[in-house]
């Protein structure tokens, strides 16, 4: 099965973001993250061969040619790499793709 990456712009910043249906949350790079937080119930979440506890979410602007979005993430460290050793920089997962 394809995995779809895209580019698209994100808090103002170019970022290589997979577009994850089998994820119902979206998630985000601490850089990517915007400054606007709120604390949420913790929760684990293995992302990128890591565990996390996610204690937080942000809503995130992003961008695609130009036509703007929110995305409701939860900021992590690191999201891992695709197959060819590129860094993710969001994941936006299924709530975010059916809104």
């Amino acid at each position: 099965m394809a995995r779809t990456f895209r580019e698209i712009e994100v808090e103002g910043k170019t970022a290589y973001v997979l577009f994850d249906t089998g994820s119902t949350r979206s998630y985000v790079r601490r850089e990517f993250a915007s400054e606007v937080k709120r604390k949420i119930k913790p929760f684990h979440v293995g992302l990128g061969g890591r565990v996390y506890m996610v204690d937080e979410v942000c809503l995130v602007v992003c961008s695609i040619d130009g036509l703007e979005f929110d995305v409701e993430a939860h900021p992590v460290e690191d999201l891992g790499v695709d197959e060819k050793g590129r860094k993710i920089d969001a994941i936006i997962g299924a709530l975010a793709m059916e809104k």
